[in-house]
């Protein structure tokens, strides 16, 4: 384990140079606050242990849209808002327990219009074979898994937020980004927070293929094999927001 460490800090530092910016002393300072604050979070450590080059890339994608923002100046939202939303997302219900963010990663893939990518003639066919590409088959797949996966069959720079870290703003912000370039979020939920669920609390993904900016609604699918919670359903943002915020360690995954 000691000799892991090692290559790690060592991975860790060549990496950290390799995608730093030289040229830009506030991409520079952007890129440091952003990576230390995903150093204190659990799952990056998981993501940098397993796959370095994959996790300090998004730590630079991540730093490179901040900066980009910025440079663009502050933009007032428009008073009458926005819908934005996805075509072409499918939906049946998860083969077995545990296998709801496989499903998910493949939902979103055919709204990116990358399932072709994924071997499959339909939805329980491609999830299985998102399963095999993450290799461990019969166990749930990790958050960054699921991001990594999206990004390794589409041209998207999918990329993971912890909850509670979120504002209901930058959540609702994130989320309309990420339908307006054609790329579905998932939500690594607790589904207590959603009306729908009466109370019944699990660890789940689900899919946001729509969202109402004016009237603060989006629209979740539900991959769920209990019929009783399975289908489309139009929420409150704050339900959705709630779903990742309100527990530590649930994530917001989108593009």
């Amino acid at each position: 384990m000691k000799k892991i460490s090692a290559v790690l800090i060592i991975c860790f530092v060549i990496f950290s140079f390799s995608y730093a910016s030289p040229s830009d002393s506030r991409f520079d300072e952007i890129y440091g606050d952003v990576l230390s604050k995903y150093n204190q979070d659990t799952m990056f450590q998981m993501h940098l242990e397993s796959d370095p080059e994959s996790a300090m890339e998004m730590i630079y994608n991540i730093s490179t849209e901040i900066l980009q923002n910025e440079k663009k100046g502050s933009v007032e939202r428009d008073s009458y808002g926005y819908t934005y939303y996805v075509d072409g997302v499918p939906l049946d219900k998860q083969s077995e327990n545990y296998n709801c963010g496989y499903y998910n990663v493949a939902m979103a893939l055919y709204g990116t219009g990358h399932a072709s990518q994924v071997i499959g003639s339909n939805l329980h066919e491609k999830a299985d074979e998102v399963e095999e590409y993450v290799g461990h088959v019969g166990t749930p797949i990790i958050v960054w898994e699921a991001s990594d996966a999206l990004n390794h069959y589409s041209n998207r720079t999918y990329a993971y937020y912890v909850g509670d870290n979120m504002t209901i703003s930058n959540f609702e912000d994130k989320t309309a980004n990420s339908l307006f370039n054609d790329s579905p979020a998932l939500l690594h939920a607790k589904t207590k927070y959603f009306g729908y669920y009466n109370g019944y609390n699990y660890g789940h993904y689900l899919l946001v293929d729509v969202i109402d900016t004016y009237n603060d609604r989006v629209r979740v699918r539900d991959c769920h094999y209990d019929q009783r919670f399975f289908g489309t359903h139009t929420v409150d943002l704050e339900e959705a927001y709630n779903s990742i915020n309100k527990k530590s360690g649930r994530y917001l995954i989108c593009d």
